[in-house]
């Protein structure tokens, strides 16, 4: 209360901020769970190094949205839905766009943690991520 008696009310500008509250918290979880299903096949990041990326994540994309429009709502060979191995294919997508805008970030060599624990960086994270990198899908 203030001096006068009335309710002191507390004032925050976030008017023009991004409204994270709006975003379904679940969504992210199953693109989360996708990400890390990726991460011990393959090795974390991989997505980023694969030959040929945006053609392959939107074959991909296009597989999922395929056969759960044919019904089959679950991935037969991770266990979890369709829909969010294609949400993560469109993320994918998305980041290959960004990349593509800012030139600094196309060539960039992330260090990443292979399956057996071990880390590689730079210019051996990418000749390790070819070496290991699977034919198809995510």
């Amino acid at each position: 209360m203030t001096a006068d008696g009335t309710k002191q009310v507390g004032m925050k500008y976030d008017g023009d901020k991004l409204r994270y509250d709006l975003v379904p918290m679940a969504c992210i979880d199953d693109l989360a769970k996708i990400l890390t299903f990726g991460a011990k096949k393959y090795a974390a990041n991989s997505w980023q190094h694969v030959e040929n990326g945006p053609d392959r994540y939107f074959a991909a994309l296009m597989r999922h949205i395929s056969a759960w429009r044919q019904g089959e709502e679950i991935d037969p060979e991770s266990g979890m839905s369709h829909l969010a191995h294609a949400m993560c294919n469109v993320v994918f997508l998305m980041e290959f766009d960004r990349m593509r805008e800012e030139p600094k970030f196309a060539d960039m060599v992330h260090s990443i943690r292979t399956p057996d624990g071990g880390e590689r960086e730079n210019e051996e994270a990418r000749e390790f991520l070819l070496a290991h990198q699977a034919p198809e899908e995510e």
